[in-house]
């Protein structure tokens, strides 16, 4: 009998606390959201769109944003909203649940929008459905609600800025920025808000230390850019606020700040992409600028009047121009086509500035992006001359000094000291890189039709410098890579003897004047079908290819001739390489 009144006595229990509860819940002030009351006015936001509920959310939601400013100190009607869940709660629902009433109530959210588990995955019908939608959007200022909402519009997307830019946590500005996406159609009305949020943007982007926000603050930046009305500005002003925030965070490269300094590059790449006409008005404007500092700087009889162009900021605006116009620039009826040959003019005058030895790292800079542009653009850039030439540096032919100095890193410097220069360790990563560099050149021109006369220079440069340095190492180096353009000649040679087009009608007959060789799309591609200087450097091969092996072991015959000529001038340079040990 005792365990069958258990159950009544707790059931009592159960009810007097849900009265207290309620007694509880009607003694809190009507101001206080709690818990119970925030659940409510998300279930008449949902289900009814209720315009109560979306105003005392966006003004609870205003205290909350703004409490450090102390506006509503004065007044006793103020919301207040307890820590804890019902904060997460009400942040959520401003983030989330608000925007989706506003373009319900504004006629831009329709059945035409939901997300059926039917649809259709192609790319084609994706794109159409996000164009009409974002159609729609745009005419929200026209709508005959417009004017009824427009000040409590207003005041939540100022809110949502002011958030944005006040936190300090990753995750929240991440939360922000996603739930911008939503809310990027109510922005188009109002052009001050959206140049707000453009530059709220474009601060996160540059300045955030986590990754992951400054893809997503893009990601925002890009999307402004192509649902913004045409009229706004909002692209001249994003090409120009990204670039100018790049060239003020491109000051200094270290190992830290490289990939950061790349990303804001691709990200301005991607954002020139857009529109070429406004990007080669944008691009025009600051390739010239590039062109009168150095004309500055060559008039200048100053002592130090390379300083204004040896700097990593200079050398930053040429990586970024030359990605730009490697990804734009590479068909001949692209706009920005015009703007290679004025470019590819700059970066010779920066090389020819102060053509010193102390230099030689600023000059593999401009050489890499010189070789990525004339990969892209398919056209001849005479880098060589300027890679060669080092070779010609009288300090390479002197006996290195031995120096415990740790080399100085080619990434990150622009010159190095004068104390450097006769260190066997700085020379050995000058004929290195350099070496490297001419073989990244000739790669590229490895399938045109006048590959053997354009390494002849190499060949002369190359062989005298062998011949002249005293230190083996570089004689092998230079030897190997001899041996290597010798190959690709003959590869050239032998295409060259199966043509039976004249030189002059190579382009009639629908060869390509830089790659004349190369296998077109649609042909069967074998391992053969490369040039060797494209073996060399890992590309296009196939596992389980006879040519490979083939291939391969025609160079373990040439490795192992070599290997042999080592023997025989190892024993005639013990002394030599002792004292460069």
């Amino acid at each position: 009998l005792g365990a069958q009144d258990e159950p009544k006595e707790s059931t009592k229990k159960n009810k007097k606390k849900k009265k207290s509860k309620k007694k509880d819940e009607d003694e809190v002030p009507s101001n206080v959201l709690t818990l119970k009351r925030m659940k409510q006015l998300q279930s008449n936001l949902e289900t009814n769109h209720s315009i109560g509920a979306l105003r005392r959310l966006l003004r609870a939601f205003r205290t909350v944003v703004r409490a450090g400013e102390g506006q509503n100190e004065d007044d006793p009607n103020a919301p207040i909203v307890p820590p804890g869940r019902p904060m997460r709660l009400l942040l959520g629902l401003s983030l989330h649940q608000v925007p989706e009433a506003f373009l319900h109530h504004l006629g831009a959210r329709d059945e035409d929008d939901s997300d059926d588990s039917d649809d259709s995955d192609e790319d084609d019908e994706k794109r159409s459905a996000k164009e009409s939608k974002a159609a729609r959007h745009r005419g929200i200022k026209h709508h005959p609600r417009f004017m009824s909402f427009q000040p409590l519009l207003r005041s939540y997307l100022g809110n949502v800025l002011f958030y944005l830019t006040s936190t300090t946590d990753s995750q929240v500005k991440q939360a922000v920025l996603e739930s911008l996406e939503l809310c990027m159609p109510l922005f188009m009305p109002f052009k001050r808000l959206m140049m707000r949020l453009l530059k709220n943007c474009v601060q996160v982007w540059s300045s955030d230390a986590d990754e992951n926000t400054r893809i997503l603050a893009f990601l925002r930046i890009r999307q402004l850019v192509l649902q913004a009305p045409a009229h706004s500005g909002c692209l001249e002003t994003a090409l120009k606020n990204v670039y100018l925030t790049y060239v003020r965070h491109s000051k200094f490269t270290t190992a830290q700040s490289l990939p950061f300094i790349q990303f804001m590059a691709n990200c301005v790449v991607e954002l020139y992409s857009i529109e070429q006409v406004s990007s080669y008005q944008h691009a025009f404007v600051y390739v010239r600028q590039l062109a009168i500092h150095l004309r500055n700087a060559i008039t200048s009889k100053t002592k130090d009047s390379h300083a204004s162009v040896y700097n990593w900021q200079y050398v930053n605006c040429l990586r970024v121009w030359a990605k730009v116009l490697s990804t734009l620039g590479a068909d001949k009826n692209s706009e920005l086509f015009p703007l290679v040959y004025p470019f590819v003019q700059i970066c010779f005058g920066v090389l020819n500035l102060a053509p010193i030895t102390r230099f030689f790292p600023l000059r593999f800079h401009v050489a890499r992006f010189l070789n990525e542009l004339a990969e892209n653009v398919e056209h001849y850039i005479p880098v060589s001359t300027y890679l060669l030439s080092v070779f010609e540096a009288p300090e390479l032919n002197k006996k290195p000094r031995g120096n415990t100095a740790k080399p100085p890193n080619m990434l990150y410097n622009l010159h190095v000291s004068k104390n450097v220069l006769n260190s066997a360790k700085y020379q050995q990563l000058v004929v290195d890189t350099a070496l490297d560099l001419l073989e990244e050149h000739y790669r590229i021109y490895s399938y045109s039709i006048g590959f053997p006369e354009l390494v002849l220079p190499a060949h002369v440069f190359l062989r005298k410098f062998a011949k002249d340095t005293r230190v083996h190492r570089f004689r092998k180096r230079v030897q190997q890579l001899l041996d290597r353009l010798d190959r690709n000649k003959s590869f050239v040679d032998e295409k060259r003897s199966q043509l039976q087009v004249a030189p002059h009608k190579l382009l009639e007959a629908g060869y390509s004047s830089v790659f004349t060789f190369r296998a077109k799309p649609g042909d069967n591609k074998t391992n053969a079908a490369f040039s060797p200087l494209d073996r060399f450097a890992g590309k296009h091969r196939h596992d389980g290819d006879d040519d490979d092996a083939e291939e391969e072991a025609e160079f373990g015959l040439v490795q192992q001739q070599q290997q042999q000529q080592q023997q025989q001038h190892q024993q005639d340079s013990d002394d030599e390489d002792e004292e460069e040990e």
